[in-house]
């Protein structure tokens, strides 16, 4: 009777309301997964600033994990720390970045950053659907591009 209260569940989001469609993460990490949840719930709930800084964060932990993948982690780290979103997305779109990423996609990561930075730190800012609207096709290559770099993509069983 209390587990709806104590541990509440999330609502199903239809295909039809997702914002990233789930074959493009479902079978990469759990904690990847939970984030994609989470953005889709959000958009389809109309909770685009929320949905914002979600997909900021989507796509902060997938340049992370392709740095990792890659052995390359010392280019987004200071003394252990990692760079604030913004050095990491101009480190991946150098020249000596993540040179295997598109075009489209590294301009996709200033788009992501910039909703995402507006949402969570302009107090005079709305998001509105069709800001994540315009995001959502680049969005959805890049984080392909990602999951693809970071090898995320846990094998399907035959």
């Amino acid at each position: 009777m209390l587990a709806g209260v104590l541990e509440p569940t999330a609502p199903e989001v239809p295909a039809s309301g997702e914002f990233l469609p789930e074959d493009v993460w479902r079978g990469t990490r759990g904690y990847i997964e939970v984030v994609c949840e989470q953005l889709n719930g959000c958009y389809f709930a109309t909770y685009y600033d929320a949905a914002s800084v979600m997909v900021r964060r989507l796509v902060e932990t997938l340049l992370i994990e392709a740095y990792e993948k890659l052995g390359r982690e010392a280019e987004i780290k200071r003394d252990g720390t990692l760079f604030m979103l913004g050095d990491i997305v101009e480190r991946a779109v150098s020249t000596s970045g993540l040179s295997t990423l598109s075009r489209d996609s590294k301009k996709a990561l200033k788009s992501v950053k910039e909703l995402g930075d507006s949402s969570a730190h302009n107090r005079r800012f709305i998001a509105r659907k069709h800001d994540l609207d315009d995001l959502r096709s680049p969005l959805r290559r890049l984080v392909d591009d990602l999951i693809a770099l970071a090898d995320l993509r846990r094998a399907r069983p035959k």
